[in-house]
This record gives C-alpha cells, sequence and structure tokens, in this order.
C-alpha cells in the first residue's frame, strides 16, 4: 500500500453546528455587562511604577461582546457537536513512516463561532520481513551459494514491484552490493 497508494476508509469525529441552537449556543443573547459589547476590559495593577492599567478580553462574554441568558441544553452552550464521519483517505505513493496527511477544515472548532482548524493524520507504514527501505531506496539480503559467489551467477530477486532478474559477477563478496534501478519508492509529491 505504501508503494502503490491506496485509500484507507477511517471513522473521524469532526463538529457540526448544533441543530437546536444552530451554533449560537443558546437563546436570549444581550450585550455583555462587564465590558459593554466591546469585548475588552480595563484591569488596574498596582506596580512598583505605580499603577498599570491594560486591557484583556472579557472574561464574561470571552470578547464576543454577548452573554447567553439561556443556554443550549443539546451541545451544553459551545454551539457545535461532534459527529462521526466515514472518511476516504487517499494515501499517496511512495509514503514513509511518520509523514502527516492534512484533512483541512476536520480539526477542532475556533473560538468564538471561528473556522475549524486542520487534522493532521500521521501515517505508520507497516515493517516489511522482506524488504528494508531507506529512504525512497530499498534493499534486501540475498543469500547466495560459495558457488554462484566464486563462478557468478543469474538470479531471481523479489523487489516491491515483482521479480526481477540479476546478474552477481565472479568474485563476489559478501556484502557486495547490486543496483537495480527505477525499482524503490516513487518520491512523495
Amino acid at each position: 500500500e505504501a508503494v502503490n497508494g491506496c485509500k484507507k476508509d477511517i471513522n473521524i469525529d469532526v463538529v457540526e453546528d448544533c441543530p437546536e441552537c444552530h451554533g449560537e449556543g443558546g437563546f436570549d443573547k444581550t450585550t455583555c455587562s462587564k465590558c459593554r459589547g466591546t469585548g475588552r476590559v480595563r484591569v488596574t495593577q498596582q506596580s512598583l511604577f505605580g499603577q498599570m492599567v491594560t486591557e484583556r478580553v472579557c472574561p464574561d462574554c470571552n470578547g464576543t461582546g454577548k452573554v447567553i441568558k439561556n443556554r443550549c441544553s443539546c451541545c451544553n452552550g459551545t454551539g457545535y457537536e461532534k459527529v462521526k464521519e466515514n472518511y476516504d483517505l487517499k494515501i499517496p505513493q511512495g509514503i514513509g513512516s511518520g509523514r502527516q496527511l492534512r484533512l483541512q477544515g476536520k480539526g477542532q472548532p475556533g473560538l468564538n463561532g471561528g473556522e475549524c482548524g486542520d487534522l493532521y493524520i500521521e501515517v505508520r507504514v507497516e515493517i516489511s520481513t522482506t524488504f528494508k527501505r531507506d529512504g525512497n531506496n530499498v534493499h534486501i539480503e540475498l543469500p547466495i551459494s560459495p558457488l554462484d559467489a566464486v563462478l557468478g551467477a543469474t538470479l531471481s530477486v523479489p523487489t516491491i514491484y515483482g521479480v526481477e532478474t540479476i546478474t552477481i559477477k565472479a568474485g563476489a563478496q559478501n556484502g557486495d552490493l547490486v543496483k537495480i534501478k527505477n525499482k524503490g519508492f516513487k518520491v512523495v509529491n
């Protein structure tokens, strides 16, 4: 699957507007009395240098300038609900472990009705018992007889794309490499 690419059917939790309050978080919104609808409050603090005045996000309305009198019982005032969604995730050819795939807009919701973030899925490729991956190169250890090492031989070798024929030169030593071009992983993107 990592060689050829594939599609994986996955279930993810996505956020949708609450069907009861339509993403508002509740009913009967009024202007926040603490910040008077600005969404910001001034805080005065005493320091060594005298009084310092700073401005912060209003803790009562979280910067929206509005307060909900009656919170929605369906979403508990969040304005959204999580639902399971079936998604066909396309895995590109040549992907390796640790690579991340991004699903735009499928992450957590933003504050105060902001857009949903992105969901990143980290790919883990199963370890093969036959092949060893080194970047985009693939290695296989092939034991040969002493006679084939001395005289040379033509052998069939498994690759990730099927069986290939290679030639072992006469006088081959333990650890010698035989390279087959274009039989490794494709470069992603």
